[in-house]
């Protein structure tokens, strides 16, 4: 409000009550006016702009916690895969020792074969 002080006269007219002001004091009264309907606009104006907002950020929030699901659903995959990885790279290494164990009982039982076919036919060369 302003710090205008006012001189307000009153006057009766035909059994009405008028509340008269010099001419600044109505301007100033007038432009106190217009400027609080112009408040009220711009109040009206920003809480429309803050509910928007408001809708927005709840629309990003949901956005953003999609988004996060599906992080933790890919990094869910990730550690699976992983997983399956290192299984079939254990499985891989016991077949591999296997195939290395069989490949010793093949040349052990080649060897032995042949020191006893070899012992064999000594036996019957010097008979």
């Amino acid at each position: 409000m302003s710090s205008v002080s006012f001189s307000q006269s009153i006057i009766k007219n035909n059994n009405d009550t008028l509340v008269c002001f010099t001419q600044d004091e109505a301007k100033s009264i007038l432009k106190e006016i217009y400027q609080k309907q112009y408040l009220d606009s711009v109040n009206r104006i920003n809480a429309k702009l803050i509910k928007e907002y408001q809708i927005s950020l709840a629309t990003l929030d949901s956005i953003c916690e999609y988004r996060q699901q599906q992080i933790n659903i890919k990094v869910t995959t990730i550690k699976l895969k992983e997983l399956r990885i290192q299984t079939l790279e254990n499985e891989m290494k016991a077949i591999e020792r296997q195939v290395v164990r069989q490949k010793r009982q093949k040349i052990v039982a080649i060897l032995v074969g042949s020191i006893t076919t070899l012992g064999v036919g000594y036996l019957w060369l010097t008979k």
